[in-house]
């Protein structure tokens, strides 16, 4: 049983690396292929150079510009779905995080 314990928060760690990696994914392309959009029409208004999501943007130069703008909307869209997710299954997690804490005090 001791075992299995300890396989949780290792667990429960990646969950939220891999979730964290995906978010930050997500929300790069996103700016990648918007600075894209921003430079290909007058369009879409001119927001400035960001220099993580500008190493991307070779990735995205030959597309059309109607593929830009699906890359840019899963981004948005999964950015935003990401997130809250992320959100909802941490306070799911909350209760046993105060739960386990007030016993491991009595526990001493």
């Amino acid at each position: 049983m001791a075992h299995a314990d300890l396989r949780f928060p290792a667990r429960d760690a990646n969950r939220i690396l891999w979730i964290e990696i995906t978010l930050m994914a997500a929300v790069l392309i996103m700016n990648a292929t918007d600075q894209l959009l921003q430079g290909s029409s007058e369009h879409y208004h001119q927001t400035g150079h960001f220099f993580f999501s500008g190493l991307l943007m070779p990735l995205f130069s030959g597309f059309s510009v109607t593929s830009l703008e699906n890359y840019r909307a899963f981004g948005m869209v999964g950015a935003f779905w990401v997130s809250l997710r992320f959100k909802l299954s941490a306070l799911l997690q909350t209760p046993t995080y105060y739960t386990g804490f007030p016993n491991s005090i009595l526990a001493i």
